[in-house]
C-alpha cells in the first residue's frame, strides 16, 4: 500500500526539473499505477508539485503514508536534488504533496519534514476539477 508513494518518487529522481509538464506526467503515471484517475500539477511559482489521487482515504490511513513518505531514499534524493537549485536553467521543487480528497501529505524538502494536513479550499477546487467524474462516466450498477 506505501509503496505507490515510493514509486512516485522514484520518477522525481531522473526528471528534467525546468518542465512542469514533465514533471507533471512523471507523477500522473507514476500513481497511476495505484489510482487509475490521479491527476497531477505543477505549480513552479509555488515550488510545488500536487499528485492527486482522485480517492478518499480516511485520515488514519493518510496519516500512516506520513512516516513512509519522509523516510524513503527516494525523498532523500529529492532533498539532494533540491541543493542544486543554483544551476542555471535548474528549477527544483520545495514541496511535494500527495492529495486525497479532504488531507494532504505535504513534504516539505527544505526543511526535510512531513505532515498531514486538512486540504485547503484552492486544492479542493483543483482536486474537484480534475477528480470529478463527469455524469456520462460515471458507473451505474442495477
Amino acid at each position: 500500500m506505501h509503496r505507490f508513494l515510493l514509486l512516485s518518487l522514484l520518477l522525481l529522481t531522473g526528471c528534467d526539473f525546468g518542465d512542469p509538464s514533465e514533471v507533471a506526467g512523471r507523477t500522473e503515471a507514476a500513481l497511476r499505477e495505484y489510482f487509475p484517475r490521479a491527476s497531477a500539477v505543477v505549480q513552479p511559482q509555488n515550488s510545488t508539485i500536487y499528485g492527486m489521487t482522485c480517492v478518499d482515504l480516511g485520515r488514519k490511513l493518510v496519516g500512516q503514508i506520513a512516516p513512509v513518505l519522509a523516510s524513503s531514499p527516494e525523498v532523500k534524493r529529492l532533498r539532494s536534488l533540491r541543493k542544486l537549485e543554483w544551476l542555471p536553467g535548474n528549477h527544483t521543487y520545495r514541496y511535494f504533496v500527495v492529495g486525497f480528497e479532504k488531507q494532504l501529505v505535504v513534504y516539505d524538502v527544505d526543511k526535510d519534514d512531513v505532515q498531514v494536513r486538512d486540504a485547503e479550499a484552492d486544492y479542493q477546487a483543483i482536486y474537484r476539477q480534475r477528480c470529478t467524474v463527469p455524469q456520462t462516466q460515471a458507473a451505474s450498477y442495477p
